[in-house]
């Protein structure tokens, strides 16, 4: 958490919110209630005091939770019915508990922050989305309690639990023991990470950015705090804008056709251009269906990833490259138009 885990500028918010405004926090979160517990534990450690309100930590077992309502669609005037459905998270839940000890609560003075909305729809105006935060802990492979001589030295002795934890890894896009190939996708990606956590973290805006707006605006009536998400989102808007994702070849400065030839002898420069959310990318370019070469790339920034100062029949054949978002290198993968080159 003091390294970067917590968000920059969340401390300030929660003291503002907590010892200014007097408002009650709430924590609603997916995760087991044990882990949750030791999480805001050290997170009100660093605040310096405690901030959850009473019965304010809300956890896996308040979620995917069965709810009947409907909501008026604005463009159409239609009205939708949801009968018994399910969904993450319910703001009414976080009401019903916290009027045990505050009778005044209620859906329409609240204000939720996450990264996707998991309420139901009308619920959903008091949801404001946060952009991803992408600094990762890097502490826990070779870090001194698991490392290679640890593994090595319960191999004979504890080889199950020695399975379980090469399994674990895999699973976390941290190690694969069994694919070569896999296993340096990771290692690529984590070296991608480490290299970005710190400027991930101190030019991360979000929480600043919503105190000050916070301090410039009165709330004293409920018509403000109605009209707080909408004019909160309004003022996030620059950092909620989403970039489309594309990968693009050139070869020799033109971007590439799905057919190319040129002369025996000749130069050749392929490059990369990443355009996306990522703050950087893997890439893994491609001959023949072999990767063979593996670079950094960062968004919008032309990547020379091959030179030829004299082509051979041996250069001649199919380029393609994969974008791997270094955060989910297994499912955040970008692919570019493959090109064929023939060398005549």
């Amino acid at each position: 958490l003091q390294s970067g885990l917590l968000r920059a500028g969340a401390a300030e918010l929660i003291r503002y919110l907590s010892t200014e405004l007097n408002a009650p926090i709430v924590i609603y979160t997916a995760s087991h209630r044990d882990w949750a517990t030791k999480m805001v534990a050290a997170i009100e450690q660093i605040v310096g005091f405690p901030f959850v309100c009473q019965g304010g930590l809300l956890c896996a077992d308040n979620c995917n939770v069965k709810m009947s309502g409907e909501m008026k669609v604005a463009a159409t005037g239609e009205v939708k019915k949801f009968v018994n459905r399910t969904f993450d998270k319910s703001l009414n839940i976080v009401a019903e508990t916290l009027r045990k000890e505050m009778d005044w609560v209620t859906v329409e003075n609240m204000l939720m922050f996450d990264d996707v909305c998991p309420l139901a729809p009308w619920e959903g105006h008091r949801h404001i989305w946060t952009p991803a935060y992408r600094w990762t802990d890097m502490s826990g492979w070779q870090s001194g309690v698991l490392t290679d001589a640890v593994m090595k030295a319960n191999a004979k002795s504890n080889p199950d639990s020695v399975e379980s934890t090469l399994g674990y890894l895999e699973n976390q896009n941290v190690l694969s023991d069994s694919d070569p190939e896999l296993n340096a996708k990771f290692e690529a990606c984590r070296s991608i990470i480490k290299h970005a956590n710190p400027t991930l973290c101190s030019d991360d805006v979000l929480w600043p950015t919503v105190l000050d707006f916070l301090r410039c605006r009165s709330l004293d009536t409920s018509n403000e705090i109605r009209d707080l998400p909408s004019a909160l989102r309004q003022h996030l808007g620059n950092l909620n804008r989403t970039t489309r994702t594309s990968l693009d070849t050139f070869l020799n400065g033109q971007k590439a056709g799905r057919n190319e030839e040129l002369p025996a002898k000749g130069r050749a420069s392929i490059a990369i251009e990443y355009h996306g959310e990522a703050p950087a990318v893997h890439l893994q370019v491609m001959h023949n269906g072999e990767v063979v070469i593996r670079a950094a790339c960062e968004p919008g920034k032309r990547t020379e990833v091959l030179a030829y100062a004299s082509l051979g029949k041996e250069h001649a054949g199919r380029y393609s490259c994969i974008a791997v978002d270094p955060w989910n290198p297994e499912g955040g993968e970008t692919y570019g138009k493959s090109f064929t080159l023939a060398v005549k």
